[in-house]
């Protein structure tokens, strides 16, 4: 099939999706190479949601590669490895859902405080890129994407869209080109955001909403309860040590 076909179906099939269904009509998983995470992002004609999943407890540095002297000791270790899964899917290790829709100077993002408790924050993006389109070409995934800049308080960002993907979304909070942002790269660092996985329709229904049952409130606001939480479980600690010296 030609680009230009490819193109075209690919729009076809956006609206036949999103007139079914006003959920997920794509799906990209992304590798940051700065903290080795991994990004998905389900998106919708007008919207997308970043979240990022915990690690399996077996690539944890505590476990992976390890050897064991005895069965007995790596049956134990598989079982530490269940329940440390299980736990983690229960408070992942950043439970953060981030919401972003075309037009708006804010995002809205899903986090838990020390105690678990759920709030929706709302935060203004305090930069809009001003994308520079470049000749280059590179391909990912099978997409010739092309290349934008643009200059953000961190220094040079380079941005890599697929157009044959006419959606300008992207990662977190990345988007206002022609085409899906599929790899974003600092010049300088090497740091990336690179995808890994696509897939158009969505396999796994997911509705692209922003955060709904927990407490509204600001990104400035929600880090001074932290770091009350934080300040008030020192002095339990500091308490403790020096009634057990």
């Amino acid at each position: 099939m030609s680009r230009i076909g490819l193109t075209i179906a690919i729009l076809f099939l956006f609206e036949r999706l999103a007139a079914q269904n006003p959920a997920a009509i794509g799906y990209i998983q992304y590798f940051r190479t700065s903290n080795t995470q991994k990004i998905d992002v389900y998106f919708s004609k007008d919207a997308c949601m970043s979240s990022y999943p915990s690690p399996p407890a077996r690539e944890l540095p505590v476990f992976k590669d390890k050897k064991y002297p005895s069965k007995e000791d790596s049956l134990q270790a598989e079982t530490d490895i269940r329940k440390l899964d299980e736990t983690m899917a229960e408070h992942p290790l950043n439970p953060a859902i981030l919401y972003h829709r075309l037009g708006d100077p804010f995002v809205t993002r899903t986090d838990f405080d020390n105690n678990f408790d759920k709030y929706c924050l709302v935060d203004s993006i305090s930069e809009i890129p001003q994308w520079e389109l470049l000749p280059d070409t590179t391909t990912i995934l099978g997409f010739v994407c092309h290349k934008a800049k643009t200059n953000t308080k961190k220094g040079e960002l380079w941005a890599w869209y697929a157009p044959d993907i006419p959606l300008p979304l992207g990662p977190e909070r990345w988007g206002g080109l022609p085409g899906m942002i599929l790899g974003t790269e600092n010049p300088v660092t090497k740091n990336t955001i690179w995808a890994i996985r696509i897939d158009i329709p969505v396999k796994t229904p997911v509705a692209v909403t922003p955060c709904q049952d927990g407490k509204q409130i600001s990104r400035h606001d929600f880090d001074q309860i932290v770091r009350a939480q934080n300040s008030s479980q020192q002095k339990i600690l500091d308490l403790i040590n020096k009634s057990h010296p």
